[in-house]
């Protein structure tokens, strides 16, 4: 699945033994209580004031908006891009009327700094990097292209916060992307952080409110979520009876289609669509009193407790390779990456055993098969195909990624490393 959406799964397999006891959730639930009566945590607010930081309804709107001010200056440019990606960094590109040039990440995630650097001719405004599932690149080999003019865009959407607490990102890049929700159980939020000059030099665009009905889903499936796994059977009891009432009003517009007119197949970008009335919008005030409510320090260290776990038992899981096993000190992550051959086959039935996952760059986008050289586009879709993210939220307890551990020792199919090397 992707990181916002389900699993993959594969016709025919046999799902490995459920295991019960491990948490439900691939991502942290929002405690009911920050619902309804946060209690503002001082390290949390003291990163949301972070100077340069503006808050956005979610990281898609807030790269428009750095690009779009990019674009001001150097309308039509281009703009160096990894070539393993989730397709929502790559549209905000395009929709600021820049052009997409996309560089090599090596098959362990390493960025190729010398295929990187010839690229960045007169032509390229800027340079995205991504932050990785949590972990930051070396910016030095890039500080001399920033000497020269190119603007330097860090997307920290996997981890926002590093640690000691602090807002994630260098104070050498002039733009930082932040994606709350990732790290906390906000559901949307989002943040764009301008360095000094830039502060300086741009009239930091107003944000609107955004609709109501989509803050009202929000906060709907937050509140559902809180309520099933804390166990509040009344209220759970409401909100099932609300559903049966509503599924009944409405007719189902596709009763009678002909299930077997299956739609043309959609492109990397069209799983991640931007919607404008958002791309413009301030993060909902539910969201924000979640961040703010957050213990960053206990996340921090119980994310790090998890990855640890994983990275302990890392060379007896059934012959994945771990990409992130040596955890930086300042790093938060978001999960625990590793290669597994053939990752579709397996990703739903290691979910239906109950080990909690994510995947990411399963979906490129389009443009890199045309634009992208071959060497960047097959490492590329190598990752695509082959990255596996085993989550290590806060709400998952060692224990729970011992088991998982375990679970995938015991059922998952023994694949040798080897067939993942180049």
């Amino acid at each position: 699945m992707t990181a916002e959406g389900e699993p993959s799964s594969v016709a025919g397999a046999v799902p490995m033994r459920p295991s019960p006891t491990l948490c439900a959730k691939p991502h942290p639930v929002a405690p009911l209580r920050s619902l309804v009566l946060p209690q503002r945590n001082v390290l949390a607010r003291r990163v949301l004031r972070t100077p340069g930081l503006q808050l956005t309804f979610q990281a898609r709107g807030a790269l428009l908006i750095a690009f779009t001010e990019i674009a001001s200056t150097r309308p039509g440019a281009k703009v160096l891009v990894p070539g393993f990606h989730c397709p929502s960094v790559v549209s905000p590109v395009l929709l600021a009327g820049l052009k997409p040039v996309y560089y090599h990440i090596r098959r362990d995630l390493s960025v190729d700094y010398e295929d990187l650097i010839s690229k960045a001719n007169a032509d390229v405004a800027a340079i995205l990097i991504i932050h990785f599932f949590g972990v930051a690149p070396d910016l030095k080999p890039l500080i001399p292209l920033r000497q020269k003019g190119l603007a330097l865009v860090e997307d920290c959407s996997h981890a926002f916060v590093a640690h000691p607490v602090r807002l994630a990102g260098d104070e050498a890049s002039d733009y930082r992307i932040f994606s709350f929700w990732k790290t906390v159980p906000s559901g949307v939020g989002g943040g764009l952080w301008r360095a000094p000059p830039r502060r300086g030099a741009i009239t930091e665009m107003p944000l609107v409110q955004a609709p109501l009905g989509a803050r009202l889903r929000n906060y709907k499936r937050l509140l559902e979520e809180s309520v099933e796994f804390a166990e509040h059977r009344t209220l759970r009891f409401g909100l099932s009876l609300l559903d049966r009432l509503r599924s009944l009003a409405q007719k189902d517009p596709t009763a009678g289609a002909d299930a077997t007119c299956l739609p043309d197949p959609m492109r990397g970008e069209d799983y991640y669509p931007i919607d404008p009335a958002l791309a413009c919008s301030a993060i909902p005030r539910h969201a924000l009193r979640i961040i703010e409510s957050s213990d960053l320090e206990v996340i921090i260290a119980k994310r790090r407790a998890n990855h640890a776990t994983y990275a302990a038992a890392a060379e007896s899981m059934g012959g994945m390779v771990s990409l992130q096993r040596d955890l930086p000190q300042q790093s938060c992550p978001w999960v625990y990456p590793v290669l597994l051959p053939d990752r579709a086959k397996f990703d739903f039935r290691l979910r239906a055993a109950g080990v909690q996952l994510h995947t990411f760059g399963i979906y490129l986008h389009s443009t890199l098969y045309d634009l992208g050289d071959k060497r960047t586009l097959a490492d590329a879709r190598f990752l695509a195909s082959n990255i596996l993210c085993l989550s290590v939220h806060q709400d998952l307890a060692v224990k729970d990624i011992e088991q998982a551990v375990q679970t995938i020792r015991i059922d998952l199919p023994h694949r040798h490393s080897h067939e993942l090397s180049g």
